[in-house]
Protein backbone atom coordinates (compact mmCIF):
# COMPACT_ATOMS: atom_id res chain seq x y z
CA UNK A 1 0.00 0.00 0.00
CA UNK A 2 1.07 3.38 -0.95
CA UNK A 3 0.15 6.14 1.31
CA UNK A 4 0.66 10.08 1.46
CA UNK A 5 1.28 11.03 5.25
CA UNK A 6 0.41 14.66 5.51
CA UNK A 7 2.09 15.75 8.78
CA UNK A 8 4.57 17.73 10.52
CA UNK A 9 8.03 15.93 10.50
CA UNK A 10 11.48 16.19 12.73
CA UNK A 11 13.50 18.70 13.23
CA UNK A 12 10.16 20.45 13.60
CA UNK A 13 9.37 19.73 17.61
CA UNK A 14 6.06 19.10 18.21
CA UNK A 15 3.63 15.84 19.30
CA UNK A 16 1.89 15.55 16.08
CA UNK A 17 5.73 14.72 14.17
CA UNK A 18 6.14 12.23 17.24
CA UNK A 19 3.16 10.93 16.63
CA UNK A 20 3.73 10.02 13.12
CA UNK A 21 7.52 8.83 13.73
CA UNK A 22 6.27 6.47 15.89
CA UNK A 23 3.68 5.63 13.54
CA UNK A 24 5.74 5.05 10.13
CA UNK A 25 8.53 2.98 12.37
CA UNK A 26 5.81 0.82 13.59
CA UNK A 27 4.07 -0.05 10.05
CA UNK A 28 4.79 -3.07 8.43
CA UNK A 29 3.39 -3.74 4.43
CA UNK A 30 3.08 0.09 4.13
CA UNK A 31 4.98 2.57 1.84
CA UNK A 32 4.91 6.15 3.09
CA UNK A 33 5.10 9.13 1.25
CA UNK A 34 5.82 12.33 4.03
CA UNK A 35 4.28 15.32 3.07
CA UNK A 36 5.68 18.03 5.51
CA UNK A 37 5.93 21.94 5.31
CA UNK A 38 5.02 24.05 3.58
CA UNK A 39 1.12 22.12 3.41
CA UNK A 40 0.68 24.00 0.24
CA UNK A 41 -2.24 22.94 -2.93
CA UNK A 42 0.08 22.09 -4.85
CA UNK A 43 2.87 19.95 -2.97
CA UNK A 44 0.07 17.87 -1.59
CA UNK A 45 -1.52 17.22 -4.94
CA UNK A 46 2.10 16.76 -6.65
CA UNK A 47 3.84 14.14 -3.95
CA UNK A 48 0.55 12.34 -3.42
CA UNK A 49 0.43 11.62 -6.96
CA UNK A 50 1.18 8.27 -6.87
CA UNK A 51 -0.59 6.96 -3.65
CA UNK A 52 -3.74 5.21 -3.21
CA UNK A 53 -4.45 6.89 0.35
CA UNK A 54 -4.01 10.36 1.27
CA UNK A 55 -3.66 10.45 5.15
CA UNK A 56 -4.01 13.54 6.64
CA UNK A 57 -2.28 14.06 10.31
CA UNK A 58 -4.72 17.36 11.21
CA UNK A 59 -4.26 19.73 13.98
CA UNK A 60 -6.14 22.43 13.35
CA UNK A 61 -3.36 25.14 14.73
CA UNK A 62 -0.79 23.32 12.42
CA UNK A 63 -3.22 23.22 9.11
CA UNK A 64 -3.73 26.60 9.17
CA UNK A 65 -4.52 27.01 5.22
CA UNK A 66 -5.40 23.64 4.40
CA UNK A 67 -8.36 23.62 2.54
CA UNK A 68 -11.13 20.83 2.58
CA UNK A 69 -11.86 21.04 -0.86
CA UNK A 70 -8.49 20.01 -1.86
CA UNK A 71 -9.20 16.33 -0.09
CA UNK A 72 -12.73 16.06 -2.09
CA UNK A 73 -10.11 17.02 -5.15
CA UNK A 74 -8.20 13.87 -4.51
CA UNK A 75 -10.97 11.58 -4.08
CA UNK A 76 -12.60 12.35 -6.96
CA UNK A 77 -9.07 11.73 -8.72
CA UNK A 78 -9.52 8.01 -7.27
CA UNK A 79 -7.95 8.45 -3.77
CA UNK A 80 -8.69 7.15 -0.39
CA UNK A 81 -8.77 9.92 1.81
CA UNK A 82 -8.38 9.56 5.87
CA UNK A 83 -8.00 11.85 8.53
CA UNK A 84 -6.54 11.70 12.16
CA UNK A 85 -8.66 13.97 13.89
CA UNK A 86 -6.05 14.78 16.86
CA UNK A 87 -8.27 17.89 17.81
CA UNK A 88 -11.17 16.12 18.87
CA UNK A 89 -13.22 16.88 21.85
CA UNK A 90 -16.81 16.13 22.61
CA UNK A 91 -19.31 18.68 21.62
CA UNK A 92 -16.76 20.66 19.47
CA UNK A 93 -17.57 21.19 16.46
CA UNK A 94 -14.81 23.98 15.22
CA UNK A 95 -13.26 21.52 12.55
CA UNK A 96 -16.44 20.08 11.19
CA UNK A 97 -16.33 21.08 7.90
CA UNK A 98 -12.71 19.54 7.45
CA UNK A 99 -13.45 16.39 9.28
CA UNK A 100 -16.60 15.86 6.84
CA UNK A 101 -15.04 15.42 3.58
CA UNK A 102 -13.03 12.34 4.58
CA UNK A 103 -13.21 8.80 3.81
CA UNK A 104 -12.63 7.72 7.11
CA UNK A 105 -11.89 10.14 10.61
CA UNK A 106 -9.31 8.10 12.94
CA UNK A 107 -10.21 9.71 16.92
CA UNK A 108 -8.06 8.64 19.98
CA UNK A 109 -10.21 9.50 22.86
CA UNK A 110 -12.30 6.20 23.50
CA UNK A 111 -12.89 3.19 21.78
CA UNK A 112 -17.07 3.63 22.22
CA UNK A 113 -16.36 6.73 19.37
CA UNK A 114 -15.50 3.58 17.13
CA UNK A 115 -18.23 3.46 14.62
CA UNK A 116 -16.74 1.65 11.43
CA UNK A 117 -20.29 1.96 9.57
CA UNK A 118 -20.03 5.54 9.25
CA UNK A 119 -16.33 5.08 8.64
CA UNK A 120 -15.35 6.52 11.89
CA UNK A 121 -12.53 4.50 14.11
CA UNK A 122 -11.16 4.47 17.56
CA UNK A 123 -6.89 3.56 16.97
CA UNK A 124 -5.46 4.55 20.51
CA UNK A 125 -2.57 7.01 20.13
CA UNK A 126 0.67 4.32 20.87
CA UNK A 127 2.83 3.89 24.07
CA UNK A 128 6.43 2.95 22.66
CA UNK A 129 7.35 -0.39 24.49
CA UNK A 130 11.57 0.47 24.57
CA UNK A 131 14.42 -0.69 27.27
CA UNK A 132 13.52 0.69 30.64
CA UNK A 133 15.84 1.09 33.94
CA UNK A 134 15.42 -1.03 36.83
CA UNK A 135 17.70 1.09 39.33
CA UNK A 136 15.04 3.91 40.81
CA UNK A 137 16.88 7.44 41.86
CA UNK A 138 15.07 9.38 44.30
CA UNK A 139 13.78 11.96 41.89
CA UNK A 140 10.65 12.72 40.23
CA UNK A 141 9.96 13.44 36.59
CA UNK A 142 8.08 14.73 33.66
CA UNK A 143 7.90 15.81 29.89
CA UNK A 144 6.89 18.20 27.73
CA UNK A 145 6.48 21.81 26.04
CA UNK A 146 6.14 23.65 29.88
CA UNK A 147 3.44 25.78 29.82
CA UNK A 148 2.04 26.87 32.89
CA UNK A 149 -1.27 24.97 32.96
CA UNK A 150 1.13 22.03 32.59
CA UNK A 151 1.31 21.80 36.54
CA UNK A 152 5.37 22.28 36.48
CA UNK A 153 5.01 24.51 39.96
CA UNK A 154 2.88 22.27 41.57
CA UNK A 155 5.52 19.14 40.72
CA UNK A 156 8.38 21.60 41.69
CA UNK A 157 6.81 21.78 45.40
CA UNK A 158 5.76 18.71 45.28
CA UNK A 159 9.45 17.40 45.02
CA UNK A 160 10.73 19.68 47.48
CA UNK A 161 8.80 18.65 50.22
CA UNK A 162 9.71 15.12 49.68
CA UNK A 163 13.58 16.26 49.16
CA UNK A 164 13.38 14.72 46.07
CA UNK A 165 15.16 15.87 42.68
CA UNK A 166 12.74 17.27 39.88
CA UNK A 167 13.54 16.09 36.37
CA UNK A 168 12.10 18.03 33.92
CA UNK A 169 12.26 17.42 30.13
CA UNK A 170 11.42 20.90 28.83
CA UNK A 171 12.29 21.87 25.45
CA UNK A 172 12.79 25.25 24.11
CA UNK A 173 10.34 25.73 20.91
CA UNK A 174 8.10 28.66 20.28
CA UNK A 175 5.26 26.37 22.16
CA UNK A 176 6.28 27.70 25.78
CA UNK A 177 8.72 30.34 27.46
CA UNK A 178 10.81 27.31 28.92
CA UNK A 179 13.75 29.34 30.23
CA UNK A 180 11.03 31.68 32.02
CA UNK A 181 9.06 28.53 33.65
CA UNK A 182 12.25 26.97 34.48
CA UNK A 183 13.44 30.11 36.96
CA UNK A 184 10.23 29.90 38.22
CA UNK A 185 10.07 26.05 38.99
CA UNK A 186 14.00 26.77 41.00
CA UNK A 187 12.06 29.39 43.27
CA UNK A 188 9.92 26.36 44.57
CA UNK A 189 12.24 23.31 43.99
CA UNK A 190 16.31 23.76 45.31
CA UNK A 191 17.26 20.12 43.04
CA UNK A 192 16.52 20.22 40.02
CA UNK A 193 18.05 19.08 36.39
CA UNK A 194 16.61 20.59 33.08
CA UNK A 195 16.73 19.37 29.59
CA UNK A 196 16.26 21.62 27.16
CA UNK A 197 16.53 19.65 23.77
CA UNK A 198 14.01 18.03 22.37
CA UNK A 199 15.54 14.55 22.46
CA UNK A 200 14.45 11.14 21.00
CA UNK A 201 11.81 9.85 22.37
CA UNK A 202 13.82 6.60 23.64
CA UNK A 203 16.50 8.92 25.65
CA UNK A 204 13.49 10.73 27.70
CA UNK A 205 11.86 7.07 28.58
CA UNK A 206 15.26 5.80 29.71
CA UNK A 207 15.66 8.47 31.92
CA UNK A 208 12.26 9.09 32.99
CA UNK A 209 12.09 5.18 34.09
CA UNK A 210 15.31 6.03 37.06
CA UNK A 211 12.65 8.09 38.62
CA UNK A 212 10.29 6.34 41.75
CA UNK A 213 7.82 8.17 39.93
CA UNK A 214 6.62 10.21 37.69
CA UNK A 215 3.75 13.23 37.00
CA UNK A 216 1.62 14.67 34.60
CA UNK A 217 -0.78 17.23 36.12
CA UNK A 218 -2.20 19.03 33.87
CA UNK A 219 -4.76 21.65 35.04
CA UNK A 220 -8.05 21.54 33.30
CA UNK A 221 -8.93 24.72 30.68
CA UNK A 222 -11.99 24.75 28.76
CA UNK A 223 -9.95 24.85 25.57
CA UNK A 224 -8.37 21.40 25.13
CA UNK A 225 -9.28 19.08 22.76
CA UNK A 226 -7.27 16.18 22.37
CA UNK A 227 -5.22 13.50 24.05
CA UNK A 228 -1.68 14.25 25.46
CA UNK A 229 1.07 12.65 24.01
CA UNK A 230 3.63 13.52 26.74
CA UNK A 231 1.86 11.30 29.04
CA UNK A 232 2.57 8.32 26.91
CA UNK A 233 6.12 9.03 27.56
CA UNK A 234 6.03 8.95 31.64
CA UNK A 235 3.72 5.35 30.99
CA UNK A 236 6.22 3.70 28.82
CA UNK A 237 8.71 4.35 31.38
CA UNK A 238 6.56 1.84 33.44
CA UNK A 239 6.87 3.58 36.59
CA UNK A 240 4.46 4.67 39.15
CA UNK A 241 2.72 7.91 37.27
CA UNK A 242 0.61 10.32 38.90
CA UNK A 243 -2.18 12.03 37.22
CA UNK A 244 -4.83 15.08 37.05
CA UNK A 245 -8.42 15.01 36.29
CA UNK A 246 -7.77 16.79 32.98
CA UNK A 247 -9.64 16.28 29.67
CA UNK A 248 -6.46 15.44 27.79
CA UNK A 249 -6.06 12.02 29.78
CA UNK A 250 -9.45 10.97 29.75
CA UNK A 251 -8.41 8.09 27.58
CA UNK A 252 -6.35 7.02 30.64
CA UNK A 253 -8.88 7.07 33.01
CA UNK A 254 -10.11 3.48 32.68
CA UNK A 255 -6.70 2.52 34.31
CA UNK A 256 -7.36 3.65 37.58
CA UNK A 257 -6.17 0.28 38.83
CA UNK A 258 -3.08 0.31 37.70
CA UNK A 259 -2.13 4.77 37.14
CA UNK A 260 -2.62 7.23 40.60
CA UNK A 261 -5.22 10.51 40.28
CA UNK A 262 -5.79 13.56 41.64
CA UNK A 263 -9.48 13.04 42.06
CA UNK A 264 -10.41 16.75 42.59
CA UNK A 265 -11.52 19.33 40.31
CA UNK A 266 -8.43 21.78 41.60
CA UNK A 267 -5.35 20.29 41.03
CA UNK A 268 -2.73 21.74 43.58
CA UNK A 269 -0.11 20.79 45.89
CA UNK A 270 -2.33 19.92 48.84
CA UNK A 271 -4.06 17.45 46.60
CA UNK A 272 -0.59 15.71 44.39
CA UNK A 273 1.29 15.73 47.34
CA UNK A 274 -0.54 12.93 49.53
CA UNK A 275 -0.48 10.70 46.47
CA UNK A 276 3.31 11.51 46.11
CA UNK A 277 4.00 10.39 49.41
CA UNK A 278 2.51 7.52 49.30
CA UNK A 279 3.91 6.27 46.46
CA UNK A 280 7.23 7.18 47.85
CA UNK A 281 7.03 5.41 50.81
CA UNK A 282 5.76 1.93 48.99
CA UNK A 283 7.76 1.61 45.87
CA UNK A 284 7.88 -1.83 46.14
CA UNK A 285 4.09 -2.19 45.81
CA UNK A 286 3.20 0.98 44.05
CA UNK A 287 0.29 0.52 41.06
CA UNK A 288 2.80 0.41 37.62
CA UNK A 289 1.12 0.87 34.04
CA UNK A 290 0.83 -2.24 32.75
CA UNK A 291 -2.37 -2.82 30.63
CA UNK A 292 -2.04 0.38 29.45
CA UNK A 293 0.80 -0.18 27.42
CA UNK A 294 -0.42 -3.72 26.71
CA UNK A 295 -3.61 -1.91 25.12
CA UNK A 296 -2.42 1.12 23.32
CA UNK A 297 1.24 0.13 22.15
CA UNK A 298 2.66 1.36 18.61
CA UNK A 299 2.28 -2.18 17.57
CA UNK A 300 -0.93 -2.57 17.99
CA UNK A 301 -2.15 0.56 16.71
CA UNK A 302 -0.02 0.34 13.75
CA UNK A 303 -1.78 -2.62 13.01
CA UNK A 304 -4.47 -0.71 13.40
CA UNK A 305 -4.21 1.81 11.08
CA UNK A 306 -2.78 -0.67 8.43
CA UNK A 307 -6.18 -2.18 8.94
CA UNK A 308 -8.10 0.95 8.29
CA UNK A 309 -6.05 1.56 4.59
CA UNK A 310 -6.75 -1.89 3.72
CA UNK A 311 -10.61 -1.29 4.53
CA UNK A 312 -10.71 2.03 2.34
CA UNK A 313 -9.16 0.06 -0.39
CA UNK A 314 -11.60 -2.81 -0.15
CA UNK A 315 -9.16 -5.57 0.82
Amino acid sequence: MRVALITSWSPELCGIAANSLNLVNHMTGVDYTIIDRPFTHDRIMGLSRDCEIVHLNYERNLHVGVDPSWFLALRAQGKKTLVTFGNFWPGDHQDDAMISVFDAVVVQDDPKNNCPEKNWFYVPMGIMQVPVQTEIKPQIGTAGFPTYWKGGLIMAEVAEALALKFLYFAPISRHADALGMCREIEKRCRNCEFIHEFLPMEQIIWRLSECAFTCWLYIAHPQQSGVSGSVRLGLAARRPAILSRAGMYRDIFPYEDEIYFVNSDSVGTGEALPIAKHIYENLTTAKRPNRVIEEMNWTKASRMYRDIYSHLLGN
